[in-house]
Parts: C-alpha cells; structure tokens; sequence
C-alpha cells in the first residue's frame, strides 16, 4: 500500500521510501519498469536515453532517439529555399514588381506578363477561320477578315463562329464587351488593351457562354470580366478597376494562368458560387472599399452553389484586407505566396488567408501546402467555424494592427459552435505576434512542426504564446490541444498555454521559451478559466523534453496532469530572481491542482523541481536530481498537499538518494499572464 500524507508535520519527515522493481545497488529487485526511452539507471530509477549532443537549431531529440532529427519543413518545393529556421522562403526579386510587371516563386527578376511579336497581331497562333480587329484600319469593308478587319471587339465576336477565334490588333479598343456564345479571344497584353466604357455598372468583358481570352490588358472605370461556364484567362494583364477585377457566376468554371490583375477595388477575383482556378499568375494591389471588406483571391456562395477556389504557385500580396478569402466553400492553395498585407482596420479585418463558415453555416475547407503565409497584419491564417489542413508550410512574421491587435500565426475559432478543427503537419510558425497558434474552443493537431519566436502584443507587452488552447468567448467552451513530434521554442510568456481545456505533449521538445516585459517565459502553462465551467483542463506529456525555459518547465494552475517517460530540466529564474522550478502544481479557489510523474527525469531546475502548493502530487521510477530544492510542497490556501510514493524514485545528484519532501516557505506564484 502506497504511502500518502497530508500533514506538513509529515511532511517534515522523509516521504519517499525507495521502491525496488529492477536491479538495484543493494541486490533488491525493484517494482517499477522504465518507461519507452529511459533505462535503468541502478537505483530503482530510470534515466533517459538521449543524444551525447545537442541537437542544431532545428533538430529535436526525444529519450530514446540516438540521434537529433529535423522538424518543420523537411524539404523546400521547386520555387523556395530553406531559410535555416525549418522553413522556406519563396525565391522572388527582392523588390517589389512595378505596374505590368510580375515573378513567381523562382523567378529572380520582374517580367511582363508576356511577349509580343513585332507584327499587329503579335504572334498569336492564328488560323484559317479566324475574324480579326484592328482599330487602325482604314481600308473600309470590314468583313473580320485579315485584309478587312472590324474595327471593334465587339463586331469580332458577335459575328465570329461558336468556338471560333477572334484576333486583335494593337491599339486601345473603348468599348464594353459582351460574347454571347462561345469565342476565344487573343491579343498581346503589352499591344492591346480592352478599356471598358464610361458606365461604372458593366463589365468590360463578359463572356456569357465560356469561350477563351488570352494575352489582353484590361481596364476600365467599373467591373472588369464576369465569367460564366467554362473559361480559360491566360497571360492577360487586368487592372485598375473601380470594382472587382473577375467575378464569377454561379455554376462557372474559371481558370486563370500566367496573369497579372492588380490595383483594382472590393475584389480582384471572387468565385461566386462557382470554381475558380487560379496557376502561376499574381493577384496584387486590391483598394479598399467603402462599405465592403476587400480580398485578392476568394469565393462566396451564390444561387444555392458554394465556391472552391485553387491556388497553385502565385503570389497574392499586397492587398488591403485578406489576401485569400472564402465562405462555406472549398480552398486548395499549393506552392504559393500570400504576404504583404495591407491594414483597412479591425472593422475589416486584414489577414492573410481567410476561411469562414457561410451565413447558411456550411463550413470551408482549407487545404494549404508548401506555401508561405507572410507579413500580413492582425491574422495570418483564420479558421472559423470550419476545416482546416496545412502541411510542409511557413507561416512567419504576422505583425500587429496600428492600434497594437493581434498579428497570430493561426487563430482557429470555434465559430459560435460551429465548430473548428486544423491540422498543422510539418510546417514553420515563427515571429508572430500574440499568438502562434491559438485555438479557441477548437481542436488543433499540430505534428511535426516548429512554434518560435512569438512577440509580445506591441500595445500592451503580453501574451506571445507558441501555442493557446483556452475558450471563445461566445460559447465558453475548451478546446482540445495535441502537440507531438514538435519543436516549441523561444515564445514569449511561454511555449504552450492552456485554458481548461485537453492538452497532449508527446514526443516534443519544448525550450528555451523567455520572458516578455509581463514576464513568465514557462514552457507549459494550464489553468483553470472562469469562462469554462463544464471541463476541468487537463495535461498528458509523454516521451518529451521540457528544458532551458523560465520561471517553470511545466505549471497546472488548478488543473490535472501527467507526465510520463519525460525529462523536465534547466528551468531558469527570470531576471528579477523569480522560481527556476521544473514542475509547479498549484491548486486555485475550487479547483485542486494534481500531477502524477512516471518514470522521468526532473534535474538542474534553479529553485525546486517539484513545487506542490495546496496541491496533490504522485511520484513513482522518476529521478529528482541536483535541483536547489528537490521537491517542495506547501499548505496553499485551506488545501493540504497530498503526496503520494509509488516506489523507485530517486533524488540527491547522482546518489540515488531517498526522495525527501520539505516545506521552505515557497510562496504561492500568481496565475500565470495570459492572452
């Protein structure tokens, strides 16, 4: 039977006798077994087996690894280079493009969106049944022939065949458009330009039956082109536009290559209710509108159909509002940049990529790879009310509004309950502000992947999380957590933060987390939150490195918790002198605080390496070793300690010593800062 006290006068004596389940220097036999990644160490307790060395800066290695492996984005697509941090960086010109001027990720020099030929018609594939346009023709008797061309654009399509091919010469064509049957159109973009008349309420070009257009310039004062059935943009240049750049219809099929749209108002491309395709073309420069909130790239549901929208290797940048939005529709972004954000305030938030749930409430679903997500103002990615999966992706350097809010790497919200959920896989979030991740009453996995770097909020000094779990404020509930095979590193206020909800640490290295000008630096925080009433939070770390983080390694603040086959180490005080401790569980008003620690290893902490305040504490094959103070517990307020021996524990520095457990008049710590 087990021994438990409760008393600080027990306390006073030794509580831990050395249970026995291996081999140990007396000959007895010890009870206990070691668990994956630890080893007998002689004395009835278990050491970790791990590295001689330390891992570089993006390598973890976790007890049983004999060597350091590498986390974050393993291997760079074509079109973006490591950046040495687990990440990649798009290779681009390292200015920005001027007007009619673009790169993709790969291209090191800004372009034309494409060349002409020295002939009117530049050098378009012509054939025999083609109806030509040439503004400059003077010969009379235009029949759409090379020798009699018409005059406008719109005579060439309306008389040329169904599926036909309309060819236009150089020269600037003031007109508005519209194909009603099927027609594919060619010009030179750097030639030939479609201006669009003076009536802000038509589009300049409308194919109303799909058909083709290729190689144009398109402006004008109002809409640019509406889209319906299947249509194919390639290498056109649109800009300048009042209102949106490309829209499309309901049930349409769109897709857009090799172009450029830019500096246009409300939109640049918005799928509505139809399928937009979107390949190695940049969407940049949407203006601000009154009343509206402004995207590059999106989808909306229209006429009882939802949107999918694809995204492969472009750039979106420098958009007022979201660089990528949808609503109740279907998002694939792959090999693509969305960065450079521009700030139209919090009415209209401004975030990289954008995924909501419709006003019907359908949900979006994102699938996002190999892409980076960077510089953008108040939220990187935002997830709500939907579906989200991101791998091998970058999603760095999100800063705060002008008036101090936000700059997340990933904010998941539940969405009123509607419910989030994401799925972050070999992937760099670095240098965001706030949070790196927060996930508000809403499950997040996150594997394989690297949290750094999280900044403090500029307006206030707090918060800079690598990872949150905690509740949303309209419905209150926890979220669920889990973190494996990750690397948490250098965040502010600490490397991972929870709120009454489920956290599970497996296999991860969490270190070196420092203080922000609140303070903390801890490498795990959870704590009870008075917004959640129906779930108690509760921690499992198993098979992880907790290590050079300050103030705590690890701190329940009236939750539960367990830590199995772990390493718990080098805990710090912060500037002022305050804890060092490697595990602290704290009991708060009615919610007890509790741990339970298995076969780990708790060493080389600055204070105590197990601080139990008011709380209950469980011990068994753990070492507890060359700590200032080994372990510690405290009366709390009106709640005893309780503490339990499960056998084979071992304390001291390197004696294999029995565990004592001692009250010093550790005060309590405050509950910890939080976002």
């Amino acid at each position: 039977m087990r021994p438990r006290l409760r008393t600080l006068a027990q306390l006073a004596a030794s509580l831990f006798a050395t249970g026995c389940g291996h081999s140990s220097p007396s000959g007895s036999t010890c009870t206990n077994a070691c668990a994956d990644g630890f080893a007998p160490d002689g004395s009835c307790a278990c050491t970790p087996v791990l590295p001689a060395s330390p891992c570089a800066e993006n390598e973890i290695a976790v007890p049983g690894d004999t060597a350091c492996r590498a986390v974050g984005v393993i291997a760079c697509v074509d079109g973006f280079v490591a950046d040495g941090q687990g990440g990649c960086v798009p290779v681009l010109p390292p200015q920005p493009c001027a007007a009619g001027q673009m790169a993709i990720p790969g291209e090191t020099a800004c372009r034309a969106v494409a060349d002409c030929g020295s002939d009117p018609f530049g050098d378009m594939p012509l054939e025999a049944a083609t109806t030509y346009v040439l503004q400059g023709y003077t010969g009379g008797g235009s029949d759409g022939t090379r020798a009699h061309p018409f005059l406008t654009i719109q005579d060439a399509v309306s008389r040329a065949p169904v599926g036909g091919m309309v060819a236009i010469g150089a020269g600037t064509y003031v007109e508005d458009v519209v194909a009603a049957h099927e027609v594919r159109i060619w010009g030179c973009p750097s030639r030939v330009t479609l201006q669009g008349g003076p009536d802000p309420a038509i589009a300049a070009l409308q194919l109303r039956s799909g058909g083709e257009v290729h190689g144009m310039t398109i402006t004008g004062p109002g809409y640019g082109l509406v889209m319906a059935h299947k249509v194919l943009i390639d290498h056109v240049w649109v800009r300048d536009f009042g209102n949106y750049a490309l829209g499309t219809q309901p049930g349409a099929d769109v897709t857009v290559t090799d172009s450029l749209m830019e500096s246009s108002g409300h939109y640049l491309a918005m799928a509505f209710g139809g399928s937009l395709s979107v390949q190695r073309s940049v969407f940049r420069g949407v203006k601000e509108s009154a009343g509206y909130a402004s995207a590059g790239v999106g989808g909306m549901p229209s006429g009882g159909k939802y949107p999918k929208v694809t995204i492969t290797k472009s750039v979106i940048e420098r958009n007022a509002g979201t660089g990528v939005h949808i609503e109740g529709g279907t998002l694939d972004i792959d090999s693509s940049v969305i960065r450079d954000g521009v700030e139209i305030g919090l009415a209209n938030a401004s975030n990289g990529v954008d995924v909501e749930f419709a006003a019907d409430g359908t949900p979006s679903n994102l699938s996002m790879t190999a892409s980076v997500v960077q510089r953008n103002p108040v939220l990187g990615v935002f997830i709500v009310g939907s579906t989200a999966t991101i791998d091998g992706s970058t999603i760095v350097d999100q800063f705060a509004s002008a008036v101090g809010q936000f700059g997340n790497g990933i904010y998941v919200s539940d969405g009123s309950g509607k419910g989030s959920t994401l799925t972050l896989t070999g992937s760099l979030v670095a240098r965001n502000s706030y949070l790196g991740i927060g996930a508000f009453s809403s499950t997040v996995d996150v594997g394989g992947s690297i949290v750094r770097d999280t900044r403090v909020e500029p307006s206030d000094g707090v918060a800079g999380e690598g990872l949150y779990e905690g509740p949303d404020s309209a419905t209150h509930l926890p979220s669920v957590l889990t973190v494996h095979d990750c690397l948490i590193r250098g965040n502010r206020l600490a490397g991972v933060v929870g709120e009454s909800g489920q956290i599970s640490i497996d296999k991860s290295v969490v270190r070196e987390n420092v203080p922000g000008p609140a303070g903390a630096g801890c490498g795990v925080i959870l704590e009870q939150s008075v917004l959640v009433t129906k779930a108690d939070g509760t921690l499992s770390v198993s098979g992880s490195v907790i290590e050079s983080n300050t103030q705590a390694g690890l701190w329940l603040y009236g939750a539960t918790g367990t830590v199995t086959g772990s390493v718990v180490r080098g805990s710090l005080p912060n500037g002022n002198g305050q804890y060092g401790d490697g595990l602290v569980v704290q009991s708060y008003a009615a919610y007890p605080g509790a741990i339970s620690v298995v076969s780990s290893e708790i060493r080389d902490n600055g204070r105590a390496g197990v601080f139990a305040w008011g709380a209950s504490l469980e011990l068994s094959g753990t070492r507890v070793e060359c700590n200032a103070l080994d372990i510690d517990v405290e009366q709390g307020d009106g709640s005893p300690p309780s503490v339990a021996d499960d056998g084979g524990n071992a304390c001291g520095c390197g004696a294999g010593e029995v565990c004592h457990a001692s009250s010093s008049g550790l005060t309590a710590a405050p509950p910890p800062p939080k976002s």
